[in-house]
């Protein structure tokens, strides 16, 4: 596995250009959340159950991402995932 410029145990890029898509990571782990990332990019119906009938497609990027390894302890397991909400009126 070749990190192409990052490093740590979790470490990838992605690379979209017209060529197509270029997967890189330090370890086994950097590349199944390079395959993760990817699939968040290629929005909503890669997960989905029936055959969805579409173009899929992926802007052209280049993405490095190094995410940190956690320590053992309390805060140790999934890392959270972060949905933005709008606030609106009767939020505070």
């Amino acid at each position: 596995m070749d990190g192409a410029g990052v490093s740590g145990e979790e470490a990838y890029t992605i690379a979209v250009d017209a060529d197509g898509v270029t997967l890189r990571a330090t370890t086994a782990h950097g590349l199944y959340d390079a395959t993760r990332t990817l699939k968040q990019l290629l929005g909503p119906w890669s997960g989905s159950a029936t055959v969805v009938s579409r173009s899929w497609t992926v802007p052209a990027l280049s993405l490095k991402d190094s995410p940190p390894v956690l320590l053992p302890g309390p805060h140790a397991g999934p890392r959270p995932v972060l949905h933005h909400r709008a606030r609106g009126a009767g939020h505070h």
